[in-house]
């Protein structure tokens, strides 16, 4: 975080405000908190920030939490950097060669670390039974009604696997610092406890070309999301996973966030990557 944010910030997409505060032995803290109306969800990602605390992510760090969570939110340590997306706009091949690295390490701890459950598949589907309830009360999003099809038959080929994730692992929640350390931040609960939701949701930006509100690529951002990308395939195809499955929990990703979604612009940039994701499945 850059020290042109001012207190009370709403950050990006996310519902949560923060403010910096003084803390006794911390060079720079932030206090993250939500409208009462939010509050449980985020205390459960709060729980998630904390086990991101108390276990191993590989090359990635994550802030520090420096309190409790109480009156809607908590305290943690300043994580410094840009957004990936902001990152890769200005990136060399080798800058993004070695923060590709350091991302797929934590991809690649997760998967080693999952292991076989049905259960998950279950989860999935009754994830995606939920989505389908809101998604078709509105209208005009033909192609997230063809999506939900598509994920539907695809969700029972994929690999049942259970681990633990972040469960929004986007361009904007992955921070570059300027001596290339990657952070993570803004946690979420998931539908399901397994590393093939973080493996799809940073596909989708990375290969389909969606994150943010409003960016515009240029063509040195195209060529090292690419870069990204096929650090990604590589590593799932290592891991016996297919191109196909990356395409399915990237057509999770985008049907997590349709529902959430009010902004014309937003919707558009959603949509076209579920056309893309539909057109490579054909």
């Amino acid at each position: 975080m850059d020290n042109e944010y001012l207190p009370g910030m709403r950050l990006g997409q996310s519902r949560a405000s923060f403010e910096f505060i003084n803390k006794l032995g911390q060079s720079g803290a932030v206090r993250k908190f939500v409208d009462e109306s939010y509050a449980i969800r985020f205390e459960r990602q709060f729980l998630k920030h904390c086990e991101a605390n108390n276990r191993s992510l590989g090359d990635i760090k994550v802030p520090s939490i420096l309190s409790s969570f109480e009156n809607n939110g908590y305290e943690m340590s300043i994580a410094p950097g840009v957004s990936l997306g902001d990152f890769l706009v200005r990136a060399s091949n080798e800058e993004v060669e070695a923060v590709s690295n350091s991302i797929c390490s934590l991809l690649n701890l997760l998967l080693s670390e999952a292991v076989s459950n049905l259960d998950v598949e279950k989860d999935l589907i009754s994830k995606i039974d939920s989505l389908q309830k809101m998604i078709y009360s509105m209208h005009e999003r033909d192609p997230f009604i063809q999506l939900l099809s598509y994920l539907r038959k695809s969700i029972h080929s994929m690999k049942s696997l259970s681990g633990w994730n972040h469960g929004d692992f986007s361009f904007e929640n992955i921070l570059v610092s300027s001596d290339l350390e990657v952070w993570t931040i803004d946690f979420l609960d998931s539908p399901a406890e397994t590393p093939l939701i973080d493996l799809g949701r940073i596909w989708l930006d990375a290969h389909y070309g969606w994150w943010g509100f409003g960016f515009e690529e240029t063509a040195n951002s195209r060529l090292n999301s690419k870069l990204l990308a096929q650090k990604i395939g590589k590593l799932a195809t290592e891991k016996n996973l297919s191109l196909e499955t990356l395409d399915t929990f990237a057509a999770l990703a985008i049907l997590r966030v349709v529902p959430y979604t009010t902004s014309p612009l937003r919707i558009s940039y959603l949509k076209w990557s579920a056309w893309q994701i539909l057109e490579a499945r054909q």
